[in-house]
């Protein structure tokens, strides 16, 4: 048995959109698969420490990203809004909510300059930005991934959110989009402050580096170049797909 993971599961968080299924999530078993399993694979080396207490085969292979699939198009809009995009689950939309203070200063500031779009509940809504979440499909996800000049990935600072393996800020970063992220875990050995992307912590400090993207645009440029180069040398397909192969075949022998 192969046992990969890249959340935080041993711990009992539950999502609101989610709430009513909480029962069926039994963390206490976690523990006992990774000591049953042959391999461990781990998406980042917070979740690798963790496992290792219960397992000698820990590997960490980071989330990876498509980067055939998700890459940038080849062009954008010279003219028009810059459009500041995020895409998640109902599940995810808790971490966008402590910055939408700072997208309504941002969109005070610049008006009809900046377009933000959300994706993933088209039940959410905001009414302060006159915002509305959209249903989520691959195809329409893709179309506004190609339409985004920065992408956001905020996160709380938690136990749980140190578990994640930033795949929100991958897929912005593949398609050439300018990204700011939450200093939080794994983010912060993705992102090279203001080289591959941008790293946010306070309301001020999302206002300040948005606002920067937005008023330059070579720098939303090569921020962007430089995400992208990021993704496809150190967490896509192409550089994983090897070695998880390599972990799969010494588990079959």
């Amino acid at each position: 048995m192969v046992f990969d993971f890249d959340d935080a599961i041993w711990i009992h968080a539950v999502s609101e959109a989610n709430r009513r299924f909480a029962f069926l999530k039994n963390v206490s078993k976690i523990p006992r698969i990774v000591g049953m399993a042959h391999t461990v694979i781990a998406g980042n080396d917070y979740l690798a420490t963790w496992a290792r207490a219960y397992s000698q085969n820990v590997h960490v292979i980071p989330t990876c990203v498509d980067t055939d699939r998700f890459s940038p198009p080849p062009a954008r809009p010279a003219a028009g809004p810059v459009t500041i995009g995020w895409s998640g689950s109902p599940s995810t939309f808790s971490h966008l909510r402590p910055i939408l203070p700072a997208l309504e200063r941002v969109k005070a500031r610049y008006q009809d300059r900046v377009r933000i779009r959300v994706m993933g509940d088209p039940a959410f809504n905001h009414a302060p930005l006159a915002l509305r979440g959209e249903a989520w499909n691959a195809e329409a996800e893709l179309a506004l991934l190609r339409e985004m000049e920065i992408g956001l990935m905020p996160l709380p600072d938690d136990e749980w959110t140190r578990g994640k393996c930033g795949l929100k800020g991958l897929v912005s970063m593949s398609m050439g989009a300018a990204t700011v992220m939450s200093p939080v875990g794994v983010n912060t050995e993705i992102v090279q402050h203001e080289v591959n992307g941008l790293l946010a912590r306070t309301e001020d400090e999302w206002v300040e580096l948005l606002s920067r993207l937005i008023d330059d645009a070579p720098l939303r440029r090569r921020i962007g170049a430089a995400g992208r180069q990021t993704v496809v040398e150190r967490y896509s397909v192409g550089r994983w797909q090897d070695p998880l192969a390599d972990l799969l075949l010494q588990a079959a022998r």
